[in-house]
């Protein structure tokens, strides 16, 4: 399955808006607008797996199916955020990003602070 990164964006972004202090979100029921039940939960699990968000997919007793809790992002994770937030930046990020055939989320976020870097330094 191929990473969506329009939509590991959106993941962080819902989480940060949703996920409280004292919170506990499971991911497997998280839907968001625009893409698929696969590619939002692909993201999750990839975006644990990058260290960005602290939860890990768990068998749920008997039950064929799983639960996934997430409770924090992780500093590397708000890094991200922070990084992609502004909708310019994001454009300009995949626009940069797209002269390649892959590319990884750390180097989106490395490209995303060179972005806004030079945005901000003018």
């Amino acid at each position: 399955m191929k990473l969506n990164h329009d939509c590991v964006r959106a993941c962080m972004l819902y989480l940060e808006t949703n996920l409280g202090l004292k919170s506990r979100i499971n991911l497997v029921g998280v839907r968001l607008k625009g893409y698929s039940d696969d590619d939002v939960l692909y993201s999750f699990i990839k975006l644990s797996e990058a260290g960005f968000i602290n939860g890990k997919p768990q068998a749920s007793g008997n039950n064929p199916a799983y639960v996934f809790i997430t409770t924090s992002i992780t500093y590397e994770g708000h890094k991200f955020i922070d990084s992609v937030r502004d909708d310019k930046v994001w454009s300009a990020t995949k626009k940069i990003s797209s002269k390649v055939a892959s590319i990884s989320i750390e180097m989106l976020t490395t490209i995303a602070t060179n972005v806004l870097s030079k945005t901000l330094l003018g």
